[in-house]
């Protein structure tokens, strides 16, 4: 017959062995590395463009000091903060990136829109390098210039190499941007940028 003591002590055991195994299932958050990437803040905002004269109401994605998209490496982590500075629903989608699907940023596929007022995270690596671009698949935001260049540089990318522009162009008629225009979406990305978005007259 097992003594009192005996039983006490294997309890004893056996509550240190439970502890352990849920402490290496869910191990304490650990402190960042110094060197870590920092996070990248993009808003999503209203703006207003001159066409032709005429204003015009548009969007636009930028980061906090004004900067279009973002210019990054390859092999470093994609770590981004989407705020939606907008009054109305919105997502950005990482066109020609492979991210985790529920990283995707396609409204109701890979997760529910960022409401007016709220912001998402995405964290995932990049794996390859080239000229890519992020917009919005929610209505007709991204025909409405919801969209920014997303560069990432890598080994083609040589000291001294002269710089290249993308221009988002979007076609206008009598000064409106007429996102329901079949021409009204023609972009060229050209590899290299640190600026973006030109809205020119093409009809």
């Amino acid at each position: 017959m097992l003594s009192r003591h005996t039983l006490i002590m294997g309890a004893l055991a056996a509550s240190a062995s439970v502890r352990a195994f849920a402490q290496a299932q869910n191990p304490p958050a650990s402190e960042p590395a110094e060197n870590a990437v920092p996070r990248t803040i993009l808003q999503l905002q209203r703006r207003n463009i001159v066409v032709n004269g005429k204003p015009a109401s548009v969007y636009g994605i930028r980061q906090p000091d004004g900067i279009f998209g973002i210019t990054t490496d390859v092999g470093k982590p994609f770590r981004v903060r989407v705020d939606n500075k907008i009054d109305e629903p919105s997502l950005i989608h990482w066109h020609g990136m492979t991210p985790p699907w529920q990283q995707d940023g396609v409204p109701g596929v890979s997760g529910p829109a960022i409401p007016p007022g709220g912001s998402a995270e995405y964290d995932f690596p990049l794996r390859f390098g080239g000229t890519f671009w992020m917009h919005s698949h929610q209505g007709l935001q991204e025909q409405l210039l919801m969209a920014a260049p997303l560069i990432i540089r890598d080994q083609r990318d040589r000291p001294g190499q002269q710089k290249r522009w993308p221009a988002h162009l979007s076609a206008c008629r009598n000064g409106q941007l007429r996102p329901s225009d079949p021409m009204a979406r023609c972009h060229f990305n050209f590899a290299r940028a640190v600026s973006f978005q030109t809205c020119a007259d093409m009809v």
